[in-house]
Order: structure tokens, then sequence, then C-alpha cells
């Protein structure tokens, strides 16, 4: 009984924890490692995922749909530059 309680108090702490690194409206300048085109109808969680996926990722940057390029575009970095304000992105960190 308690297993499940304790893999669902850590799978909502894992959850939170990704959450609070979402900031809307910001921009992370530079250090790139890759970047890459995301479908038309992703959101700024799917290019978190793609950083929490890899190892070297620190922090990345989501661009919406219409400012890089057609569909939205993730940035993924090997250090976390300070977020400047911009309208266009949604970055994070780990």
């Amino acid at each position: 009984m308690k297993a499940p309680l304790v893999a669902l108090a850590l799978a909502l702490l894992s959850a939170t924890a990704l959450a609070q690194s979402i900031e809307y409206g910001k921009d992370r300048l530079g250090s790139d490692i890759s970047s890459f085109s995301l479908p038309p109808n992703s959101v700024p969680e799917n290019c978190q995922g793609a950083c929490w996926a890899n190892s070297g990722c620190a922090a990345w940057t989501f661009a919406r749909s219409g400012w890089q390029g057609e569909t939205p575009r993730c940035w993924l970095k090997n250090a976390a530059p300070a977020p400047t304000d911009n309208f266009c992105c949604v970055s994070g960190h780990r």
C-alpha cells in the first residue's frame, strides 16, 4: 500500500519541478548545443522534455510559431544564460 503512495508522491514532485522551471516571455541567448523544428501544435513542455532527456542540456528556449519559421523551434543549451524579456519565447533551465 505504501509503495503506490510513494510512487505517486515522487511523480507529483517531478511534475512540479518541471513546471517551476518554465519562464514565459523569456529568451536565453547563446550557449546553443542544438536546435530543431517542432510540429505546429507543440507546446513549451515539448522543448523542456527534450532538454531533460539530454544529459548535456542545462537550459532551453522554445520559440513560438512565426518567430523563427512557420513552426515552433526548440533550442537546447549547455549553460543557462541569463533570461531576457522577449514575447517570442518561453525558456527554462534544469
